[in-house]
């Protein structure tokens, strides 16, 4: 077998990505790619579902936008009720920086 890959020092790995260009979820989708190679489609969501559900969280962002709108409701809920006054500079009081 000819190694392309080496004679010509391309990485078609790094081409064949989702996103094309190294991004945060590069690292994801590759353990993902590497558990699911060789093992069939099938196989593959059983025993690769951790690394899958891994890159799928990264570039969707779908539990860290829920815990963000979970802290954002218990911040306003904590400033209407008076238990909160946030810094002069999270309300644009502050002074400015140089």
């Amino acid at each position: 077998f000819l190694d392309v890959q080496k004679r010509f020092g391309i990485n078609l790995d790094w081409w064949r990505t989702i996103q094309s260009f190294p991004a945060r979820c590069h690292a994801f989708e590759k353990e993902w790619i590497e558990c699911a190679h060789g093992i069939g489609t099938i196989w593959a969501e059983k025993e690769c579902k951790i690394e899958y559900d891994d890159f799928v969280e990264c570039l969707l962002r779908k539990k860290t936008m829920k815990c963000m709108d979970t802290i954002w409701r218990q911040w306003e809920k904590l400033m209407k009720e008076g238990k909160y006054t946030p810094p002069p500079q999270h309300v644009g009081k502050g002074e400015p920086r140089p």
